[in-house]
Formats: C-alpha cells, sequence, structure tokens
C-alpha cells in the first residue's frame, strides 16, 4: 500500500514529458521540498539508494539544502545537509577552473599561452607542430589519451606530489588540440598544478584561500588528508553486493584536482549563488559571464563546451554545470542562469548513479513541462554507407594495456534496410535530420557525424561534446577484432580436443615436442581470454588505484602465451615444409599456428606486450 501512495504521488513530481497544455508550476520552498521528498522516497525503493543530499537555490534564495538517507547506515548516522559532507569527484573541476580564471583575470595567467610557459619541473612534449595552450585544458580539447589505472592511490602513504604523479603518468598526446574534446582527469590536474606554478600555493590552499574562505564555505575539503573535524563528518560510501550494502574504503586521490572534494549541501549553495550571482565574492562580473560562455563549439546541434562547464538545454532552459563520480559517490551540479536557479544532488552508494542521471530532468520537467517530444517519425534521404560502422571512444588508452576496454565500449552505428528507419545506436533509433544530424523520436537525443575535407565520415559526436567517438574499420574496428579472438578460441578448441586424443591414442603424426606445445598454447589461449572477458565485463572499480597480483600475473601470462603462439607458428612452417604425419594434421596445426600469429597481434595491438615495460602501479 505504501509503495503503491509512492507511486501515485511520484505521477505528480516525476513526469517525464508533460503535456502540451501543462503549466510551469510555482518554485517555492515547499514545493521544491515536497517534489524531493516524493522524489527520493521513490529512488530509496527503485534504486536501492542508502543516503543522497540536495540543495536548490533560486532568484538569489536558497529555497533548500536537505539530506535524505544515512551518512553511516551501521551506527543510523542520517544525512545532514549542514554538516555531512559528500565527495562530489569532479565537481571539484569548476572549483580548479574558477582559480584559473581568477588567474587570468588578474593578469598572471593568459589562457593563449603554452602549458610550457608555466611548467618547470616537467615540460609537454611538442606534438602536431602546435603546442596544448591553457584554455584547451578547460575545454578538454588537449589531445590526451585516458590513463584511468594509476589516478588513486592503495594508501595514504601511496600518495605522491602533484606535479611527480604529473611527470610519472604523463598520457601520450594523440590527436591535435582544439579539434575534438576528450575528457580528461590529468589535463584538470595540470591545471591544478599550473595554479600552484603561478600562485605559488598548493592547489588546494590556493583554493581555499580565494574560494573557501570568501564564500564562508567551511564545511569543504581540498586537503589529502582531509582535517580531523572534517573526516569526523564525512560521509561513508556504500556498494550494493549479494543483496548488502558494504562500507567502502576512503579513496585517495593522485590526480586530486580532478576530484578530491568532498563538501556539503549548504555550502553548495554558496558556490552556486556566486556563480550565478555574477561571480559575487571570487570573480568579476564580466570573468563570471566568460565562463558561461562557448570555448568549444563542434556543432550548433551539439552542446557546447564552456569554460570548464559543459551546456546543456533541458525543456528549453540553456543550463552549464559538471557531474561527478567516484566509485561509489554520484552527484550533479546543474545552473540555470535565466531562470536564475541552481541544482546540486549528491549519492553515497553506487545504485544512485541511476538515481542521480534522472533526478534534474524530472525536476525540470515537473516544474518547467514541456510538450511532448514527438521527434521525426521518418528520415530525410541519406546514405547508409557513410554512416554505418565501428566508433571507439576518444576518451580510450592508445598505449597501456587498457586499451582493450574498446572491445566492451565501441560503438557501433547499424543501418535499417529501409532508410526511412534511420540508423540505430545504442539500441536507439534515429532519424535523420539533415546536415549529418540524427535525431532521436521521442527523445532530445542527438547525434552529430564529422566528415573530413575528402567528405568521409570520420567521427560521431552523441550529444555533447564529451561523448565523441573516432570511426575505424579493419582490424581496428572491435566487432572485427572480436571476431577475431574467437577464431582463435573456437581453433585452441578444436586443437586441445584432437591433439589430447592424438596423445592419448598414441598417435605420432606430430613430433611429441610440437604436440605439447600447440596443447600448452590452446589450453592457455582459451582460460586467459576466458579470464579477460570476465574482467573487461565485470566490476573494474578497484583498478584505478593499480594493477592488482591477479591481473598483473594473467598479463604476464599472456604475454608468454603470445611468444608461445609464434612458436607454435614456426612448428606449423617447420611440420609444412618438412612433410610431417598426414595432410590433415599439418593443415589442422597451420590453422594454429595462424591463431598463434594472430594471438601475438592481439597482444600487441592492445600493448600487452608493452605492459612488460611499463612501470605501472601494483596493489595487492
Amino acid at each position: 500500500m505504501k509503495k503503491l501512495l509512492l507511486r501515485c504521488l511520484a505521477a505528480a513530481c516525476l513526469v517525464i514529458g508533460a503535456s502540451a497544455t501543462a503549466a510551469e508550476r510555482a518554485i517555492t520552498s515547499e514545493s521544491v521540498e515536497s517534489f524531493f521528498d516524493t522524489a527520493f522516497a521513490v529512488q530509496q525503493q527503485d534504486h536501492g539508494i542508502v543516503g543522497a543530499t540536495v540543495a536548490v537555490v533560486y532568484r538569489g534564495d536558497v529555497l533548500l539544502s536537505r539530506g535524505y538517507g544515512w551518512a553511516d547506515l551501521e551506527a543510523g548516522v542520517p544525512v545532514d545537509p549542514a554538516q555531512t559532507l559528500f565527495r562530489i569527484a569532479s565537481i571539484s573541476k569548476p572549483f580548479i577552473w574558477t582559480a584559473v580564471m581568477q588567474l587570468h583575470e588578474a593578469g598572471k595567467l593568459d589562457l593563449e599561452a603554452d602549458v610550457n610557459d608555466y611548467l618547470t619541473a616537467f615540460k609537454i612534449p611538442l606534438a602536431f607542430n602546435e603546442p596544448v595552450r591553457v584554455h584547451h585544458l578547460l575545454s578538454h580539447t588537449a589531445g590526451f589519451e585516458d590513463q584511468p589505472i594509476g589516478m588513486n592511490s592503495a594508501t595514504l602513504e601511496g600518495v605522491v606530489p602533484l606535479a611527480e604523479y604529473l611527470a610519472t603518468w604523463m598520457p601520450q598526446r594523440v590527436r591535435p588540440p582544439g579539434q575534438f574534446a576528450s575528457y580528461s582527469n590529468w589535463g584538470t590536474s595540470l591545471a591544478g598544478h599550473i595554479v600552484e606554478e603561478v600562485s605559488g600555493q598548493a592547489w588546494a590552499n590556493y583554493v581555499d584561500e580565494h574560494i573557501l574562505v570568501p564564500l564562508e564555505m567551511v564545511s569543504t575539503n581540498t586537503q589529502t588528508p582531509p582535517p580531523a573535524n572534517l573526516a569526523e563528518r564525512m560521509s561513508l560510501s556504500y556498494k550494493f553486493g549479494n543483496g548488502t550494502y558494504n562500507a567502502q574504503p576512503y579513496e585517495w586521490m593522485q590526480d586530486a584536482p580532478a576530484g578530491v572534494i568532498s563538501t556539503t549541501a549548504d555550502d553548495m549553495t554558496r558556490f552556486m549563488l556566486a556563480h550565478l550571482g555574477d561571480g559575487a565574492g571570487i570573480l568579476k562580473p564580466e570573468t563570471a559571464a566568460l565562463m558561461r560562455t562557448s570555448l568549444f563549439d563542434q556543432h550548433p546541434a551539439i552542446d557546447a563546451m564552456y569554460y570548464g562547464f559543459f551546456s546543456s538545454e533541458i525543456n528549453g532552459h540553456l543550463s552549464y554545470g559538471h557531474g561527478g563520480d567516484t566509485n561509489q559517490f554520484h552527484s550533479d551540479l546543474a545552473m540555470f542562469p535565466a531562470l536564475e536557479l541552481g541544482i546540486f544532488v549528491s549519492y553515497n552508494s553506487d545504485p544512485g548513479a541511476g538515481a542521480r542521471d534522472r533526478i534534474i530532468d524530472a525536476f525540470m520537467d515537473h516544474f518547467f513541462p514541456v510538450p511532448y517530444l514527438a521527434g521525426r517519425s521518418t528520415s530525410l534521404p541519406f546514405e547508409p554507407g557513410d554512416f554505418e560502422g565501428d566508433y571507439v571512444p576518444l576518451r580510450s588508452s592508445t598505449s597501456r594495456f587498457e586499451r582493450m576496454s574498446i572491445l566492451v565500449q565501441y560503438a557501433n552505428v547499424g543501418v535499417f534496410e529501409d532508410y526511412t528507419e534511420g540508423i540505430n545506436l545504442f539500441g536507439r533509433r534515429y532519424h535523420h535530420a539533415g546536415d549529418d544530424v540524427f535525431e532521436a523520436r521521442n527523445s532530445d537525443r542527438t547525434l552529430w557525424f564529422t566528415r573530413n575535407k575528402a567528405g568521409v565520415v570520420t567521427h560521431l559526436n552523441v550529444n555533447g561534446a564529451m561523448a565523441s567517438f573516432e570511426k575505424v574499420s579493419g582490424l581496428d574496428a572491435p566487432g572485427n577484432q572480436q571476431i577475431m579472438i574467437a577464431l582463435i578460441i573456437i581453433t585452441a578448441l578444436f586443437a586441445i580436443v584432437l591433439i589430447s586424443v592424438g596423445l592419448v591414442r598414441g598417435h605420432r603424426d606430430l613430433p611429441i615436442h610440437h604436440a605439447l606445445t600447440g596443447l600448452v598454447f590452446s589450453v592457455l589461449v582459451v582460460a586467459l581470454y576466458v579470464r579477460m572477458v570476465m574482467i573487461l565485463t565485470g566490476d573494474v572499480d578497484h583498478l584505478v588505484a593499480g594493477v592488482p597480483d591477479s591481473l598483473h600475473y594473467l598479463l604476464l601470462l599472456m604475454d608468454i602465451t603470445a611468444v608461445l603462439g609464434i612458436v607454435v607458428a614456426v612448428y606449423a612452417a617447420l611440420q609444412s615444409l618438412r612433410g610431417y604425419g598426414a595432410v590433415v594434421v599439418r593443415v589442422g596445426y597451420l590453422a594454429l599456428g595462424l591463431a598463434g600469429l594472430a594471438n601475438f597481434w592481439v597482444a600487441w595491438y592492445f600493448n600487452l606486450i608493452a605492459y612488460l615495460f611499463d612501470n605501472m602501479p601494483r596493489v595487492s
């Protein structure tokens, strides 16, 4: 009965697409509180969240600062919006960008300057005949690859000084700066270090003195480790598994400027009011206004990157803000300057990721409803071959074994036989709206394809600049790589059966060392690939702190297997040249030798061999 009542109440609050005649609802403290009370009650049942905190500001006033659920589930400590600190992860970045813009407006930092002009401990190598400039960091267009492993440390003792971390784990530059946006935690941490170089203060001390103190954000932490008076008020984080919520250890971050800040709902009201109020207390009005304008805009159909903020349009209202995720904390910040409205939410358990993704849209649907999004019923004409195929995310690694993640994170664009049905991506249908822009029916989701000077489609952008993919083909296409790996495994399975039967029956069509080498290679291939698939499709949260021993030895075994595959290929060539055994045996072993060569290519392509020479962080 209680759940039915909540559902009925939710119908009034969590409206996903209101009728065309629906009017905007009055925003008051009471109406906003009623919305979130109902919304979080529903989310606790639908998502199983442990705790959450929320803040809403409107027209210069705080309408709501509220906690829901538990900061410490076992001890029964409720979330207090004034006292409980939540880790806001990448919402730390707007604090760094605010610091950068403070130094810019003071004339100490030139956004057009080469970042190397401000670096003393290390330099960014020149590539593509163009330096990385400061503004490229704000728009995430520096062109760095992504390297998630090593962002965290398993222990406080393992955290190194920021400059040392940046120099040691410098990613490769893989595309010209200013060409495409690709989210970079390392790039933001580099900006934090530039704040240090220019100001002469540790970035955390600078943010404390020039942002937190002026705004009286007394319950916000930037330091590692947190001071005792704030650490004792920190919400625990929870991972859900096997029907229970398990408290997780504190995440120690190497790339601290990109995500270490913890704060309360009360303190976030001050930060939102400052940015919505023309920078009052921390920025000049013209600087605050500049941060709300486009810095990188690939196409009118795609949300632009502002000065460190993501832009978005919800129900016709332009917003700017940022999301944030640790392994268990999931947060969002959205500010609507024309409405003078700011919303901040944060959840302290991994089921909160799904809850976070819906709550601000639901708020806007409730208070600022729009007509139902009917969308385009049919596609305009387009050439199917231009768009269909595999696309890999720009936010990926190219130089380390994390490159294997593209096998499960790529996008495949399919085209329906009747072009009027449009294209398919991630199970959603998109219709061509013209000029290489595709719109989803009954949704505001948009795709835009980029062409090179020859008119060939090279990239895909999904809704915003951060979700960019590069079109690939041949052996660079993950779909083809999956087929290759599947054929390697199938060949190995047949080899296991045939060689084992031959050995048991005492057949001597092959030299015994050829047979045993082929058998060992085949068993290893099947076992190791199965294990790697389990890792890629499983829980990888723990990998950000380093390579666990189990994965380390798996990678070493895969390298050994790659070399063993070359030996099998050599044996296969010798058998063909010398005529060992029956023709069918030689052909079978030749197939296994080809599988060995293909396996070596996989190990080389995905940097498994390069792992032998990488000094990557290890965790037990």
